[in-house]
């Protein structure tokens, strides 16, 4: 993965048009450190909390349609945080980096549904509540 950020993918980020914004959003290692992003136009400004250790670091506004990045040490790489972001509208909101999840289809479930043989592929696609790793949300799929 590249150390910088491609314009026309923030361009595409921005428009609606990325086709996979994993690639752009969330947790990044690299040798030496680990950038985490997150896109939020209504933010002026966004920490990194810790959930751990509470340790706090700020995000930089690499531009004004907000997208936010910051570049930390390798205690990161695994450790579980969260976003906390003042709005435009002066209120705080907390929020789960829903990038950091691993993808929720497995190989095999793949595998069954494009051999035709997925029995319960109702329970994969389509939206579903989920909680991962204590975080509750909707779990949306689709084939195209």
């Amino acid at each position: 993965m590249p150390r910088t950020i491609h314009p026309d993918a923030v361009q595409a980020l921005i428009v609606g048009e990325m086709g996979a914004p994993k690639t752009l959003l969330g947790r990044h290692q690299f040798d030496d450190h680990v950038s985490i992003r997150t896109f939020r136009p209504w933010a002026e400004w966004i920490d990194i909390v810790h959930d751990q250790t509470q340790a706090r670091a700020k995000m930089q506004k690499l531009n004004d349609a907000g997208l936010f990045a910051a570049s930390l040490d390798k205690s990161w790489t695994r450790a579980a945080y969260h976003f906390e972001a003042l709005n435009s509208d002066k209120t705080i909101e907390i929020y789960a980096d829903p990038y950091i999840f691993p993808p929720l289809l497995s190989d095999y479930d793949i595998y069954l549904f494009s051999q035709g043989r997925h029995q319960n592929i109702y329970e994969k696609l389509g939206a579903h509540r989920r909680e991962v790793e204590g975080i509750c949300g909707i779990h949306f799929a689709v084939w195209a």
